[in-house]
This record gives C-alpha cells, structure tokens and sequence, in this order.
C-alpha cells in the first residue's frame, strides 16, 4: 500500500474498506495514476510516499517495477527510510498524545494486562 502526502498532507484516501484495495496505491493496478489539485502543485513542495510492507513472503510488495513520474517526468535521487520498529527505537519514542481520529500514518501505543 502506498499512501502519498505533499508538504505532511495526505492526498490519497484512508482505507476503510476492502473495495478500495483495487484503487490507486494496491498492487491490483500496476500502472496508476494519482491526480493532484493545483493547490499541490509547484516547486518547493515536499512529496512522501510511504510504502507499506504489508506483503508476505510471495506477496508483491513496494512500488511497482518502473519510474515515479511527476507531470510526466522521471523522479530521481529518491530519500529511502526503512522504519525498523526495533525495541530501542519503540522504547525512545516520546511525546505520545491521545488522537481521536486521524487521517494519516499514526502510531499507537496500548497497554495490555493478561
């Protein structure tokens, strides 16, 4: 799953529902498009794709083979960050605040007593 935000704002829909997995950003369409408004669009703009390891071990997973465009041209010198959701990384997270609902990548923390 891809989820594609400009300046911290996501452009593509939150999933909630199994239907929307043929969309934009699901490896059912291998050559999609994403439209942005004109409000997206110019220079000094900052675009982040998260992708989403959701596949198994013979699931497809990451982009699909083949260049990121932007209005037709070929995006390089991509910034790629692996987030490795190791214990000492997980333990120095701080600064967690309750969410009623968001919109975007978010990160939970939950307590669970068995």
């Amino acid at each position: 799953m891809a989820i594609v935000m400009v300046d911290g704002v996501r452009k593509t829909e939150p999933i909630t529902s199994v239907q929307q997995v043929t969309g934009f950003g699901y490896w059912q369409l291998s050559n999609a498009t994403l439209n942005l408004d004109d409000a997206s669009v110019g220079s000094n703009r900052t675009l982040d794709i998260l992708v989403e390891n959701w596949g198994r071990r013979y699931n497809l997973k990451g982009l699909y083979d083949g260049p990121v465009l932007l209005n037709g041209e070929v995006l390089q010198d991509w910034e790629i960050l692996a987030l490795q959701f190791k214990k000492k990384w997980i333990q120095s997270l701080s600064d967690w605040q309750e969410v009623s609902e968001s919109s975007g990548p978010t990160l939970y923390r939950a307590s669970l007593e068995v």
